[in-house]
């Protein structure tokens, strides 16, 4: 019984594991001002917390096929705005925009990836694509620009030459305070302008940040087309930065788990060890104890939550079928396994649910007498017999059965856990005799 406390108990030292609103181990969090990741919402995943609203923008796949993994915009009236914050504004006019985007099929005029407004200005900074731009022989120009193009501006051409419309593209803006700009598309060096300018100043910074809108020229732009996995920084990032950005270390996606059913008798160890092909993983185990998968620490039965190998000391009833997974992570690769269960041998159960029963018997059988302990219980108990009895049967106030066991022992642990509070019957049956006592489980 004190096996099974202290495994309930390790269950309260479990924290979630948030990996999916985690910043990717690939993406560099030095000056990390803003990570929109944009995978069913507009929430920023770095310290700063800038969550965006989305505003008619709709949910797509992202450029690995993932469903509801980015934003697309209609270029007429959705965009994305992110509330002003101190975090967002650079006075020292030296900051990084890095992103995903997939332009759509052309139309005329421009197209702001990113716009952020300031009060003297029309526009802080931001990254304009013009698509089809009519003068530019119909080719994608990129460009960035801060405080309306008087700070280290620079613009170029993505040509025909390349199918930049309906594809996905990577694209970062490095601006380097009073020392130019550089635009990298695909974690490659497209154009740069290292022009000095000691006047460079970045305005106040009052306005919203916006993705898929912005404006200047006493106009009004929206984007056409995809975006995904949206980073600000304020600094300059380096070329080796901005081409783990691009090119990220693909995982395997071969993360596996061995024995998949870990078949062992009560009071054994359960071991289970992970594997991947990833280089230099880490591991986190975790468990799925009724509300959804958690992550296990070192405590109470639990050992090697983070290493290849997680051991369960002394198994007992409430282990039976228990879910385990564990998620790899490899530099910037963070990759979930197969689920495995634990399979208790020396148990027999059956479930049954809504099905009545015909009698109830109180006659006390022949040295068939029972104890069950604790009683009140939070679920879970154990019932004791002086004989090996046939079946244990416990069954609710309207008489359905929810748990029937057939005992190899006179000690048999129970698991009510997933039942609700209220009365229960346990009944306990040796040949044709049935002994019955009242649970109670709070």
């Amino acid at each position: 019984m004190k096996s099974l406390l202290l495994t309930i108990v390790a269950t309260f030292f479990i924290s979630t594991l948030t990996i999916a609103q985690n910043v990717p181990n690939y993406v560099p969090t030095n000056g990390l001002v803003g990570w929109w990741s944009l995978n069913g919402n507009a929430n920023d995943a770095s310290v700063n917390g800038n969550n965006g609203t989305v505003n008619g923008a709709n949910q797509t796949s992202d450029r690995f096929g993932n469903s509801n993994a980015a934003y697309d915009f209609n270029g007429i009236n959705q965009y994305i705005v992110i509330p002003d914050n101190n975090s967002l504004s650079f006075t020292n006019a030296t900051y990084t925009l890095g992103y995903w985007v997939n332009i759509r099929t052309p139309i005329l005029g421009a197209g702001p990836t990113i716009c952020k407004y300031g009060t003297t200005v029309d526009f802080e900074y931001g990254n304009f694509i013009f698509n089809n731009h009519p003068i530019r022989n119909n080719s994608i120009r990129f460009e960035n620009y801060n405080l309306n193009g008087t700070c280290g501006i620079n613009e170029n051409e993505l040509t025909n030459s390349v199918p930049y419309r309906n594809n996905w593209h990577h694209l970062v803006s490095v601006h380097n305070g009073y020392n130019g700009a550089s635009l990298y598309v695909d974690g490659i060096l497209f154009s740069s302008n290292t022009t000095s300018n000691t006047s460079c100043t970045m305005g106040n910074g009052s306005g919203n940040l916006y993705f898929g809108f912005g404006g200047g020229w006493n106009q009004q732009f929206y984007f056409n087309g995809k975006l995904d996995d949206i980073g600000i920084w304020n600094r300059a990032l380096t070329q080796q930065e901005i081409t783990n950005l691009y090119n990220p270390l693909n995982c395997a996606n071969n993360t596996t788990i061995t024995p998949q059913i870990n078949s062992l008798s009560t009071g054994s160890v359960a071991t289970f060890t992970a594997t991947t092909t990833d280089p230099n993983p880490s591991y986190v185990w975790q468990s799925d104890f009724g509300q959804g998968f958690q992550t296990l620490n070192n405590f109470g039965s639990y050992s090697g939550t983070n290493t290849a190998t997680l051991n369960i000391n002394n198994i007992q009833l409430n282990n039976h079928t228990q879910p385990i997974r564990v998620i790899s992570i490899s530099s910037n690769c963070i990759d979930t396994s197969n689920v495995a269960v634990i399979n208790i041998l020396d148990t027999c159960l059956v479930t049954v649910y809504d099905t009545l029963l015909t009698t109830v018997t109180d006659t006390l059988g022949i040295n068939t007498q029972i104890n069950v302990n604790p009683n009140p219980s939070n679920g879970l108990f154990e019932v004791q017999t002086v004989q090996l009895a046939d079946e244990i049967l416990i069954s609710d106030v309207l008489s359905r059965a929810v748990l029937r066991v057939i005992p190899i022992s006179t000690s048999t642990s129970m698991n009510l856990l997933n039942q609700p509070h209220g009365v229960y019957f346990v009944q306990v049956r040796k040949g044709n005799n049935v002994e019955t006592k009242r649970l109670v489980i709070r």
